[in-house]
């Protein structure tokens, strides 16, 4: 994996006066469309928005409309479904209000428990809409009561200083992202209207009238119609669609956007969030066009560490088609005197582990270069290799017994740094000795059909794993749910076994895929 390197820092007559820092690009690939989203030709059309929900994530899709989708991590590669399969927020419409051209997500968060509240970006259309999609925009907050699943009405928040014209034009207030400013309590909106500009409000509910825009030094204007002004450092970069987060490893707010002329993405950072210094290019189109639509996602959307990753659309020229794309980015600063650590997240030390697949987790804290590749060991035995973050690997070990297993990075320096051994107790063979012996659980076959239905299952946790008739594993799932639904419509036609541990008894079933 090859990496692109970027120096920031102030310049002063090529005096350096800041502490030099550092960001690190992987190449590029393609996202793919792991939720079968419908708009996934117009994606990403903004900032993505991802929250934890328990050992999940929840993630929300937007072009005109927003959709939900369940994962089980913050990226967008390991979103499984659309939660639920329709559209949650937003929609078109031929009608003369403030959103009738679209209305989509583009910050969410949790208040508490299911309680949401949600930014979003709104258009406004000529009425009536024929034959144009040009929008006047504005920027508004919503609820919801059952984590994004449904919302309330919207209501305008920020809106522009300059009235709609009669004629249509872009214009407008929008293309935002928000974030929780924790160092002062308040949310923070940056939008932009031609250049990134920002509002705040110290209302948790952030309900309207109580937006301040930054204006001539102070945040003395109404979100509604008030006056706004470009914020310091970012007055030779105009531009939309700001992504920012605050980074633990810099301590300092980052912020991504796309600017205008030229056509890249652009990356700065401020210790207030609202001055910002060293703007510098980021990231070129790969295809000769436009990259635009940047959002870095580490731990969430607002918050990331020494590595993330940066999602981004790279439009063609003539805006026929765009690609989904990801890197690898991570930020070093050299004035860090903490040592790389590199150590086995998952799974713990002298676990024993009777799921046929082990999962492997490793992470590293504080390196000097960008991480070229991780190899997983046992022993001498090299089980594969990871180039992108976050590190981790999927083992199928054929024997049963007593492994030890470790993680070697190497940087793009060719600086090589360990993980210490961890030692796992393998027991592959629980339960396929049982294997068709008992049928403690139902499956309703479902002949033709593409999916897999089990149920009345034990309470409490349980592991679910699929063999073909060699007994070689080809499916494992952990469920505390009584009914779940499997895909199966990638195994070839013939006879499975379906094998369940719960609290160290195993039962098992078999059906036939015609």
């Amino acid at each position: 994996m090859k990496f692109l390197v970027f120096a920031l820092s102030f310049i002063i007559s090529s005096t350096w006066l800041h502490a030099q820092w550092q960001v690190q690009l992987s190449e590029a690939t393609e996202v793919a469309n792991p939720v079968h989203y419908p708009l996934f030709a117009w994606y990403p059309d903004g900032h993505i928005s991802v929250l934890p929900d328990g050992d999940e994530y929840i993630m929300f899709w937007a072009e005109y409309e927003s959709h939900r989708s369940v994962g089980s991590s913050q990226f967008v590669e390991d979103q499984k479904a659309l939660v639920p399969s329709t559209a949650v927020f937003g929609g078109r419409g031929n009608y003369n209000t403030y959103d009738n051209g679209g209305s989509w997500l583009m910050s969410v968060f949790r208040q508490k428990d299911e309680n949401f509240i949600g930014f979003f970006h709104a258009e406004d259309h000529w009425y009536p809409h024929t034959n144009n999609d040009v929008a006047w925009k504005s920027i508004g907050v919503v609820y919801s009561d059952d984590e994004g699943k449904s919302w309330s009405e919207g209501n305008q928040i920020i809106t522009s200083s300059t009235s709609k014209p009669e004629n249509p034009e872009w214009g407008g207030t929008g293309d935002c992202c928000v974030v929780w400013d924790h160092l002062n309590n308040r949310w923070m909106c940056y939008f932009q209207e031609q250049q990134i500009s920002m509002a705040i409000s110290t209302d948790p509910d952030g309900a309207p009238g109580t937006w301040q825009k930054y204006y001539k030094g102070e945040f003395s204007q109404d979100g509604l119609g008030g006056m706004q002004s470009v914020l310091p450092g970012l007055e030779q970069f105009a531009g939309g669609n700001p992504s920012v987060h605050w980074n633990t490893y810099l301590s300092k707010w980052v912020m991504v956007w796309h600017r205008w002329a030229p056509a890249v993405i652009y990356i700065a950072v401020s210790d207030d969030g609202v001055s910002w210094e060293n703007g510098q290019s980021l990231i070129i189109s790969d295809i000769g066009g436009r990259a635009w639509y940047p959002t870095i996602i580490g731990d969430t959307d607002v918050e990331a560490g020494q590595m993330a990753k940066i999602y981004y659309a790279d439009i063609a020229a003539d805006f026929s088609y765009r690609d989904f794309k990801v890197r690898t980015i991570t930020f070093i600063d050299p004035n860090n005197t903490q040592p790389t650590s590199a150590q086995i997240d998952f799974p713990e030390n002298g676990s024993t582990i009777s799921t046929g697949i082990v999962e492997i987790k490793s992470s590293i804290d504080n390196v000097e270069a960008a991480i070229e590749k991780v190899e997983f060991f046992t022993g001498d035995m090299l089980l594969g290799t990871d180039t992108s973050f976050p590190y981790q690997l999927n083992w199928t070990p054929t024997e049963t017994g007593i492994y030890s297993i470790k993680a070697v990075y190497t940087d793009k320096e060719g600086t090589k740094i360990e993980t210490s051994e961890i030692i796992v107790n393998i027991d592959n063979s629980m339960g396929l000795n049982d294997l068709n012996q008992r049928g403690d659980f139902l499956i309703y076959p479902c002949p033709g059909r593409d999916k897999l239905e089990i149920a009345e299952l034990p309470s409490g946790s349980k592991v679910i794993r699929i063999f073909d008739s060699n007994l070689k594993l080809v499916h494992t799932t952990s469920c505390e749910a009584k009914k779940i639904e499997i895909d199966i419509s990638k195994y070839a036609k013939g006879v499975y076994y379906v094998s369940l541990l719960s609290d160290n008894q195993v039962f098992s079933r078999r059906f036939l895929k015609l």
